[in-house]
């Protein structure tokens, strides 16, 4: 009886332990299962953020230059047309997306120079591309040139250099999650009007309550990202308003092989 009884103790054991390791297992794919929701919606974001992105980067890419009246409007902003922007020395063709259009893309506006370079913006220019702009008397004057808009007129908008060369291109990619902890996308490549080249793509985790960055590309070669908080939403923001980061998280380097073509990350 005592072996008996010792073995049928020893079974019910190793059935609860059965039991606890299947609802282990259960518990853990529970678990992990809005994790990779997050993690597929967020890269499905991203890849359309970036579909966008190289699209409208070709569409720009072939802008030609305004006519010379266009700006000639009665509008109280003649120079500020809905695909062109008119300084007084010189013009920048844009295009704006809003989340209002589709969600997964976001908010993002692209503006070519005359000269081929790109920048993007991620303000919500839901109105107007004029919504930031800094005003005089009411309405935006009309800058004298590109250094002139950027510094004054656009200087709370927030504009990075998208691509010096309008090829080139390092995309920064935020999929705007509540979550504490925020990931944002680096996406360095070459779009043409056909396919679009990956040199190097690269996910990266921060915690703050809103993420912003800006980029500074020292060549062709030599590219940094700076990612720094917020701590309110400097995209969603009134008129003639700006909000300072609060926190530099950190400089994102990379470098390209000149062999190979593709960038890799430079280690501090």
């Amino acid at each position: 009886m005592g072996t008996a009884g010792a073995q049928r103790s020893m079974e019910r054991w190793a059935w609860r332990l059965v039991v606890l390791v299947f609802s282990g297992a259960i518990i853990l794919v529970l678990a992990q299962h809005p994790l990779l929701k997050w993690r597929e919606r967020d890269s499905v974001k991203v890849q359309k953020q970036r579909e966008w992105i190289c699209r409208t980067v070709a569409r720009l890419r072939k802008a030609e230059p305004p006519a010379a009246d266009l700006a000639q409007s009665s509008s109280e902003t003649p120079w500020i047309t809905t695909r062109y922007l008119i300084f007084s020395n010189g013009w920048a063709a844009y295009k704006v997306h809003t989340h209002h259009d589709d969600r997964l893309i976001g908010d993002i506006a692209l503006l070519r120079l005359a000269d081929g370079r790109i920048y993007s913006s991620r303000h919500h220019y839901c109105s107007s591309i004029r919504r930031l702009m800094t005003r005089v008397d009411g309405n935006p004057p009309q800058p004298h040139d590109f250094e002139d808009f950027f510094n004054n007129r656009a200087r709370h908008q927030e504009w990075n250099l998208l691509s010096p060369d309008g090829r080139l291109m390092c995309a920064v990619m935020d999929p705007r999650s509540r979550k504490v902890e925020k990931a944002i996308w680096v996406s360095i490549g070459d779009c043409d009007d056909s396919s679009a080249t990956n040199f190097f793509v690269g996910r990266y985790t921060f915690s703050g309550d809103f993420l912003g960055w800006s980029t500074h590309w020292k060549s062709s070669d030599e590219l940094a990202v700076d990612v720094f908080t917020y701590a309110r939403n400097p995209f969603m923001d009134s008129d003639n308003a700006r909000v300072n980061p609060t926190n530099c998280l950190s400089t994102l380097e990379f470098h390209r092989d000149k062999q190979t073509g593709r960038f890799t990350e430079v280690k501090p």
